[in-house]
């Protein structure tokens, strides 16, 4: 998945989110990218180590949004 569709899922239009919620063909259009876009980057950057000579850190999303000029932006806090 790139991230062009991780966009158009995370910021449908008013008038999709709208039909989305309204017709239930469509209900698995609906996609929480949350948790899709932690499943997608954990592997990836824990695969590395985070800091030399350390164990790999499991990462938790800490925040997700969606700047003013729309980008979306992720924050992550490394844990053991």
């Amino acid at each position: 998945m790139d991230d062009g569709a991780l966009w158009q899922m995370a910021t449908p239009s008013n008038e999709v989110a709208q039909l989305y919620r309204e017709d239930p063909r469509l209900g698995h259009a609906i996609v929480d990218v949350e948790p899709r876009l932690t499943r997608i980057l954990t592997p990836l950057l824990t695969g590395r180590r985070l800091f030399d000579h350390a164990n790999p850190k499991r990462l938790t999303l800490t925040r997700s949004i969606i700047s003013s000029t729309g980008y979306l932006l992720v924050d992550f806090q490394a844990n053991n």
